[in-house]
């Protein structure tokens, strides 16, 4: 008897063991899949191309919250009330009043006085609204191309209109948040107009997340069907295009975290965001970096689905084969799915919960429709998007512990990396305090990754120094630094070559120790990203310190053809006239500078000077009375009051 049940045990462990090694087979295979669609070649044919073929899914695709994650400001993507809206930032003073004039969205921003007089007005058309309207819509400008967010989002689960998070608390940034590559890449289908050379300009923008975020871009497999060339996917895989059914647990995981793994994103080398396609490893790509706190199971952010999730026992224990796709399909809305297809999965592993595994009272259960998600999964606010409640993806018995904002205490981790490179882990502390927290802790941990060899670790060395505001070492790392490193002009989709010149250019500038230095890398940062506008605008700053009025304005000039609203621009312009003694031309351009920025302190004590030239001693006093109201304490305000004080 011993030994039949030593062989059952025997011959049942070969069987599992078999059975464990054809897995790992099946995983190496399908991670060595070849894709023709991953070539950089393969362009992207748009979701309407797609819909030719396969209308059934897409008609119930275009329903979801990725379909509807970005469209035109119009009536029909709009979930604002019909009635005007109003909203006040009380730190700023600031105060939005949001209505459709016919079927076109408007912002009206304005600026009373202590007297009740106007004393700013701004009218913005908005062109996009950004997100599915679940939870929020957000609102978008386009200048000649160049996105901006607006200072208003609408909080659809509240009904209310409030500051977009990151404005609040006197940090309210108007019309001057860029939207760019990144933003534009995980909220809307691959954004394949964006301008090479620039942060944050679009030939054009798609109007949706598309079939080709999770199946690829899909040029190859188009001409393949067009040609009758069929694969029978029930033997093999089509290799030209992706199916994600297709793909490993893990390999399906990399494509949702692409956009639902939110937190410091960290390219390697030489990527882009255009970079990761669906069947790579988002690593190969990017590292995903969030701080690691004492509090780590109790906050979470909006988009942190997957950094959640695979906290989970749930996750951990199902030999990592629960997938998001397990309770998501991602062709059917959210709104249209039956509760029962998330439940069955629930009863799936763990039986019907009604006999004996929940220890909830009757009363609780009831309360919930007998539903496991909203206990395990409550539906709670995240730390980083205010009146929002969003189904929590770490599954587990909760606690009441309130979340906390993440702040870092014991370091960043990278989520999707086990083993980032230390230079990965360099970048992510810099971008950690640029970006997000700038906490000093952040630069000390930065400092201790510094040594390296190669390009790389020069360009980290000099933001480091930069961040510190230490110019003196920047010019002494940049003369030690190999012959040839500099005139080059490297275009790249993060711009981070341009951005290493601007910062050797204002470091050589601050030093004052060689002007001609300077002017050779903010020459270099431009030529790099000349749609960064700011590079140029600081070296139009630079030329006018230098003396060189007239190359100055040929800077100042281009920007605001290519940005006509660019308040830095339009001051220097005016400032230029100035100079010049031309006060009528001036003055034109310091208008145009304060009706978009009022509170641009140069601009209106340049106005100043050329009302005081005109003996418009009334128009001088309103500015006057304006800067005393809300910069008192500038320092050049301050000047300005002693000149006044002597007239």
């Amino acid at each position: 008897m011993k030994r039949i049940v030593l062989l059952l045990f025997t011959l049942l462990s070969m069987a599992m063991l078999l059975a464990q090694c054809q897995r790992n087979l099946q995983f190496e295979a399908e991670t060595e899949k070849v894709f023709i669609n991953h070539h950089d070649t393969v362009q992207y044919v748009g979701i309407a191309t797609c819909a030719g073929c396969h209308n059934s899914i897409y008609e119930s695709f275009i329903q979801t919250g990725m379909g509807q994650s970005f469209a035109p400001a119009n009536r029909e993507k709009s979930a604002l009330p019909r009635r005007p809206a109003m909203l006040l930032d009380s730190a700023s003073g600031l105060a939005y009043w949001v209505r459709f004039i016919d079927d076109s969205l408007f912002v009206k921003e304005f600026l009373l006085g202590a007297d009740g007089d106007t004393l700013h007005q701004l009218l913005q058309k908005v062109d996009y609204i950004i997100g599915s309207g679940q939870h929020t819509n957000s609102h978008i400008s386009s200048e000649q191309g160049y996105l901006h967010q607006m200072p208003f989002t609408f909080y659809t689960q509240r009904g209310l209109i409030d500051l977009p998070p990151g404005f609040e608390n006197g940090f309210n940034s108007r019309f001057s948040r860029l939207i760019g590559l990144e933003c534009m890449s995980c909220h809307n289908a691959m954004p394949t107009g964006f301008v090479l050379g620039s942060e944050n300009k679009f030939v054009e923008v798609p109007h949706g997340i598309d079939c080709e975020r999770c199946h690829g871009p899909g040029q190859a497999h188009v001409h393949k069907m067009l040609r009758g060339d069929i694969t029978d996917t029930s033997m093999t895989y089509d290799p030209s295009i992706v199916n994600p059914k297709k793909l490993s647990a893990e390999l399906q995981f990399e494509i949702c975290q692409r956009c639902h793994l939110q937190g410091n994103a960290v390219l390697q080398a030489g990527k882009s965001f255009f970079d990761f396609k669906p069947g790579m490893v988002l690593n190969e790509v990017m590292d995903i970096y969030m701080p690691r706190t004492s509090s780590d199971h109790e906050q979470f952010i909006m988009a942190g689905h997957i950094q959640r999730f695979k906290m989970s026992k749930c996750f951990i224990e199902n030999n990592k084969q629960f997938v998001c796709t397990s309770c998501h399909d991602p062709h059917v809305s959210v709104q249209q799915t039956d509760p029962q297809r998330f439940q069955r999965v629930c009863i799936d592993c763990h039986g019907d919960h009604s006999k004996s595994n929940c220890t909830a009272s009757i009363a609780s259960r009831n309360a919930v429709n007998d539903q496991c998600t909203q206990c395990h999964m409550p539906l709670e606010g995240s730390v980083d998007i205010p009146h929002v409640r969003v189904h929590d993806h770490y599954i587990r018995i909760p606690t009441n512990t309130p979340a906390a904002e993440p702040k870092v205490e014991n370091g960043l981790y990278a989520v999707n990396n086990p083993r980032p490179t230390r230079l990965s882990r360099l970048k992510a502390y810099l971008q950690q305090f640029e970006r997000f927290d700038n906490q000093a802790v952040l630069l000390d941990s930065a400092k201790s990754l510094l040594e390296g060899e190669g390009e790389e670790y020069f360009m980290a060395r000099v933001h480091y120094f930069f961040l510190r505001e230490a110019y003196d070492s920047i010019v002494a790392l940049d003369l030690r630094s190999q012959p040839g490193s500099r005139n080059k002009a490297q275009m790249e989709w993060d711009n981070r070559f341009a951005w290493t010149s601007y910062r050797l250019a204002i470091a050589w500038k601050m030093t004052s120790t060689a002007s001609s230095q300077a002017d050779e890398y903010f020459q270099q940062a431009i030529a790099a990203s000349p749609y960064v506008l700011d590079f140029r605008v600081a070296y139009a700053a630079f030329l006018l310190e230098s003396g060189k009025v007239e190359e100055a304005m040929i800077h100042y000039k281009w920007c605001v053809d290519e940005y006509p609203v660019h308040a830095e621009a339009l001051n220097g312009i005016g400032y230029c006239w100035l100079l010049q003694d031309e006060a009528t031309k001036a003055l034109p351009y310091f208008n145009r500078c304060l009706a978009q920025e009022p509170n641009h302190v140069l601009a209106r004590i340049n106005r100043i000077l050329v009302y005081l030239q005109q003996n418009d001693e009334p128009s001088a006093d309103r500015d006057m009375a304006y800067l005393e109201q809300f910069h008192n304490a500038h320092p050049k305000v301050e000047a300005l009051k002693a000149y006044w004080q002597n007239l």
